[in-house]
């Protein structure tokens, strides 16, 4: 029997079965992963000439006590804060004036702050009856965001820093040193069923498909770490007893599909000492917010896109070894095109960014044709996840008693029933974190609480 079985191995569930071993080097630990691989949504691909994360991206607060740059430093990962790029804001094919640019990202920060200090005791009120409308609506798809909790939150605040070599590499840094501890990590492994054993005080039963087959194991205690979007899907299923309250907050709780799309070429065809353009959308979407699904670079059009550049140097001098550049572009896919992105293939959708982004960015040097590789993230559409992460709360959720408590709901420990009262079930992920929800910092922050929790309860 295991002293704990974690659900996941993404950073909540490893930095947890990690902070367990650290304090009971004794314990027996277990981490289920479905998946074949590590990192959950942290993934970091090499299909290109120096490695891209694809999935999360950056150590948010890194010079402000990050729980990320804890970890990192604790497990010898080297990161650094990028040198201040240059960048520029397009519209309709044409760069802005650099005081122009200016101008707009200052009020759009005005706009975002003014709103977050803005009381709106309606839940129906969304970013879009603020008063600072019309400086910050081409960022936001305002009307589904809600003024009443808009910016309580501490995420994606201060400095960010990002890993060298990728950031799987403090995914694999953090297995390495579970495994070294003596915990064990399973892949391939997908749970079926959580449910407390028919005996009084029987352990917890973890019911498991794999490749050999069904099989069960027990447990005194189980740390879920799975995404929210999957326990909306199978909370039902999963667990026994589930409270109501718990239930709620879980089916309530919104989730975002915000994805990521890699171009890469033979040579940047783009200026090289720029490192972001910021595309204004340019076709409005239709009377009733339609917009043009069938034409992919039509519909490209009608959102704000942020493209970064690998082909810059944008690592201090002093980090080594030094992160390569390369002719890459990584463009961040808003909502209103990723979900309608199903059934359409990386190449068919980068053919189309490519022919947008020949018409939008300035251009160095003659534009191919077409990009030599397109690699798409698109989390809402795979089955490990179904969704990116949490976001700021919405209209729709606030309408049902969605608030910024119910992040501490998600985190509660469930009882399964049992006659004792006592935790048999805890919760972990980025869904968890009040402050910093819809980030790693989220997830470690929850791994390191509930694994402490765990030690506590268990008496470790």
């Amino acid at each position: 029997m295991y002293d704990v079985v974690i659900i996941g191995a993404g950073f909540a569930g490893l930095t947890a079965a990690r902070t367990i071993l650290k304090t009971a080097s004794t314990a027996r630990v277990l981490v289920l992963e479905a998946q074949s691989r590590l990192g959950g949504r942290c993934l970091t691909s090499r299909d290109f000439g120096g490695p891209v994360d694809i999935g999360c991206s950056w150590i948010h607060g890194y010079k402000e006590g990050s729980v990320v740059r804890q970890l990192t430093d604790e497990l010898g990962v080297k990161c650094y804060v990028p040198n201040k790029g240059k960048g520029c804001v397009i519209s309709g094919g044409k760069t802005l004036d650099a005081d122009v640019a200016g101008k707009l990202s200052k009020n759009l920060s005005a706009a975002l702050t003014a709103a977050a200090s803005t009381s709106s005791p309606s839940p129906s009120s969304s970013l879009a009856s603020s008063p600072e409308r019309s400086r910050s609506e081409w960022a936001y798809n305002l009307e589904d965001v809600s003024l009443q909790w808009f910016g309580y939150e501490d995420s994606a605040k201060g400095t960010d820093a990002a890993i060298v070599g990728g950031y799987d590499k403090l995914v694999k840094k953090l297995a390495d040193d579970v495994k070294t501890m003596g915990g064990e990590i399973q892949l391939g492994a997908k749970v079926e069923s959580v449910k407390l054993g028919e005996k009084q005080g029987a352990p917890v039963e973890i019911s498991i498909a794999n490749a050999n087959g069904k099989q069960t194991y027990s447990s005194r205690l189980v740390l879920s770490t799975i995404p929210l979007s999957l326990l909306q899907k199978s909370h039902a299923q999963l667990f026994s007893n589930m409270s109501a309250r718990k239930a709620h907050a879980i089916d309530f709780t919104h989730v975002g599909k915000l994805g990521k799309l890699v171009v890469s070429y033979d040579e940047a065809w783009w200026p090289s000492d720029i490192g972001a353009f910021t595309i204004l959308p340019i076709e409005p979407t239709s009377s009733n917010g339609d917009v043009p699904t069938d034409d992919l670079e039509q519909l490209l059009k009608t959102v704000p896109l942020v493209v970064s550049s690998f082909a810059i140097k944008s690592a201090p001098a002093d980090v080594q070894p030094a992160p390569a550049t390369h002719p890459t572009l990584l463009i961040y896919l808003p909502v209103p095109v990723v979900q309608h992105l199903e059934g359409r293939s990386a190449t068919e959708i980068g053919q189309a960014m490519h022919a947008y982004l020949s018409t939008s960015l300035p251009s160095a040097k003659p534009c191919p044709s077409s990009p030599k590789h397109s690699v798409l993230t698109n989390w809402a559409y795979d089955p490990y996840s179904l969704g990116a992460t949490s976001t700021p709360l919405t209209v729709e959720s606030v309408s049902k008693g969605i608030t910024p408590a119910s992040f501490i709901e998600l985190g509660r420990p469930e009882t399964l029933g049992a006659a004792d009262g006592k935790p048999r079930v805890l919760f972990a992920g980025e869904h968890t974190s009040v402050n910093n929800r819809g980030s790693v910092t989220g997830a470690v922050e929850s791994g390191l609480r509930e694994g402490r929790r765990a030690v506590q309860l268990l008496n470790l």
